[in-house]
């Protein structure tokens, strides 16, 4: 019986919604052991090491998920956002919510916007 890698990677996204990291790792890596990186897998990797605080990891993730025929580059243009701001790059913060802005509108998109003006 084979498991759907998507079960790792739902039961990671999970845990990454209430900001557990704990064991989240080993689920990705599970997720994407039987195939092609997915756009949820690598995102979420992302979310795991921004939530750890290691933003370089965190942005290569980012960077790989934000491909034109993902339907969540929104959020992943938002995410990469807030990771710059907390490297100090405004300049690379603003170009990513300017990307961002061309998807669409959100609250957090103001609220960002509002923090670079």
């Amino acid at each position: 019986c084979k498991t759907n890698p998507k079960v790792y990677n739902n039961y990671a996204s999970l845990l990454l919604e209430k900001g557990i990291t704990k064991g989240v790792l080993p689920l990705l890596k599970q997720s994407m052991k039987f195939g092609k990186y997915d756009y949820d897998s690598v995102q979420n990797l992302g979310l795991y090491y921004a939530l750890i605080g290691d933003y370089s990891n965190s942005l290569k993730y980012f960077e790989l998920a934000a491909k034109k025929d993902n339907p969540k580059l929104f959020s992943v243009y938002l995410n990469m956002v807030v990771i710059y701001l907390q490297k100090n790059d405004k300049v690379r913060a603003k170009y990513y919510l300017q990307e961002a802005a061309k998807l669409g509108n959100s609250k957090k998109l103001l609220s960002l916007q509002k923090m670079l003006e």
